[in-house]
């Protein structure tokens, strides 16, 4: 049996001679012969007939595509820039008509199965003549989840391969533009607009090239463009901004807000609204005035009156990094950790993505509280079954039904900080109640 350190020594008293070591197929492109020398030439024309072969079995290869383009590149020759780039999005572009075929279908077949169970759930619901009906959604069979769950999956492949395909475009636009400058990468921004599900990258991609060519009046038609076509999605809307705040340019910011708060409320987008009024809080606590953030703050508490303005104030406060000083301090979150509390030290760096009533445990408010009160009354008179109390006669009746809490108090307890806040409990609760119960005024 030949030894792997025979093999080795083997090789390396072949390579002595000229001094390199050629073990792996590396050097296969690296060098041929007995101590031949090769041109850079010659090592690209290697590495280009190895890549085109290798995108042959591969051709929708995103890795091989860029590696080959980038030989082309240096070679200065654009046409074969374009045309490796080409290739790859007329592949994906065959994967993208198939999702979108395959998206159509099922949306409308489960479009319309939800409309005949509707109907028939409506007609049902007026033979019992019964105003009270709640039209509600049947249990789906298996045949039926597995056509939801076979959308959910064409649905995120179509996002994905179109994201793909912008991607694509922008860095082919990048590459032509390092090679012949601004005019060759046009006329790829104007043939990834033909791409009917194009995303707003390669249009902020195409803005920031003709602002770094000094090309300003370009690129801010290039962004308006991209509003006209993605008003309604907040990631664009919040680059845009940050954008027009960079070149200071504060007033087409607050054009570019409104207009996009009318946009998003034509769809009802809710949480999109309030990021969005979020993120001009802190443009305007920044660079703008605090009028201007007062009006912005009472028309957030209009839109969303069961959040709570403190809400709104914590998140105003908070960092890139998602630090918030108002958890910190105001949500008693360095004390928490000083007394040793370890589920708040290791979910401290996460929090901040959370609502601040959400963190609370509020997220049902008044029913969630209404709810732990039919609990307390549940366990005391268990506690009383198990002869906690044998003065029964003396005990005064617990009713069932929950009492209702006056808005005052409610909204006390609303912004009070959690139990765990606090150090340990002077006296048990149970058993001051337990006692209190006992408890013989006669």
């Amino acid at each position: 049996m030949i030894s792997s350190s025979s093999l080795l020594s083997s090789n390396n008293n072949k390579n002595s001679g000229n001094g390199s070591d050629l073990l792996g197929s590396s050097g296969v492109l690296l060098a041929s012969g007995s101590g031949s020398k090769r041109t850079q030439r010659e090592i690209q024309d290697d590495l280009i007939v190895l890549l085109r072969t290798s995108l042959s079995y591969n051709p929708s290869s995103f890795a091989l595509t860029v590696k080959l383009s980038n030989i082309f590149e240096r070679r200065n020759e654009i046409g074969l820039v374009k045309e490796t780039f080409q290739s790859l999005i007329d592949n994906l572009m065959l994967k993208d008509e198939f999702y979108e075929k395959r998206f159509q279908e099922l949306k409308l077949k489960i479009d319309e199965r939800d409309e005949q169970k509707l109907q028939q759930q409506k007609q049902q619901a007026n033979i019992s003549n019964d105003s009270e009906t709640i039209i509600k959604q049947e249990e789906l069979t298996s045949e039926e989840l597995q056509m939801n769950q076979e959308f959910e999956r064409i649905k995120k492949c179509r996002e994905l391969i179109s994201r793909s395909i912008t991607s694509c475009f922008a860095n082919e636009m990048k590459s032509v533009k390092r090679i012949n400058g601004n005019k060759e990468a046009r006329s790829v921004f104007s043939q990834a607009r033909k791409y009917k599900r194009i995303t707003w990258h390669v249009f902020y991609d195409y803005a920031m090239m003709e602002f770094h060519a000094n090309e300003m009046k370009i690129c801010l038609r290039s962004l308006e463009l991209a509003l006209k076509y993605f008003g309604k999605d907040i990631e664009f809307i919040i680059k845009y901004l940050n954008f027009l705040v960079f070149i200071k340019d504060l007033p087409n910011a607050k054009t570019v807000f409104e207009t996009s708060i009318k946009s998003l409320l034509l769809i009802n987008d809710l949480n999109s609204i309030s990021k969005l009024f979020e993120h001009f809080i802190k443009i305007e606590l920044d660079y703008g005035d605090l009028n201007a953030v007062k009006l912005l703050e009472k028309r957030y508490i209009k839109l969303f009156p069961n959040k709570l303005p403190f809400e709104l104030f914590s998140k105003t406060f908070e960092s890139d990094d998602h630090f918030s000083v108002v958890n910190a301090i105001d949500e008693f979150e360095i004390t928490k950790i000083a007394n040793g509390d370890s589920t708040s030290l290791n979910n401290s760096n996460n929090e901040s993505d959370e609502p601040l009533l959400k963190r609370r445990d509020l997220g049902n408010g008044q029913q969630q509280q209404q709810q732990q009160q039919q609990q307390d009354i549940t366990q005391l008179q268990q506690q009383k079954n198990n002869g906690i109390n044998h003065e029964r006669e003396s005990t005064p009746v617990i009713s069932n039904k929950p009492f209702n809490v006056r808005d005052e108090i409610y909204n006390l307890l609303r912004v009070l900080p959690k139990a765990e806040y606090y150090n340990e409990p002077f006296f048990d609760p149970e058993k001051t109640v337990a006692f209190f119960q006992k408890l013989n005024l006669n």
